[in-house]
């Protein structure tokens, strides 16, 4: 659990990447520690208030395919975030 609370908190940091995907109905925030291939993944949810909190949804290390999918899919995630 450390490795978890470690990414969120250095999650501005160069050696972190970070976008939001959308898997169903659900939309999650993606946290990826680059430089040792960890990720950690939050669902973000709103309340009826308005104030949003993230729950986890899982944390696990990346492998090669994954590591070529989640490059994709954040540089795709911030070239819609320019315009």
């Amino acid at each position: 659990m450390r490795w978890v609370a470690w990414c969120i908190e250095n999650v501005e940091s160069v050696a972190f990447s970070w976008w939001e995907n959308k898997r169903g109905t659900e939309t999650h925030v993606v946290i990826w520690a680059e430089l040792h291939d960890f990720a950690v993944v939050l669902a973000k949810r709103d309340t009826q208030d308005g104030p949003r909190y993230y729950l986890l949804k899982t944390a696990y290390c990346l492998r090669g395919h994954t590591i070529r999918k989640f490059t994709k899919e954040r540089d795709a995630y911030w070239a819609t975030q320019k315009d």
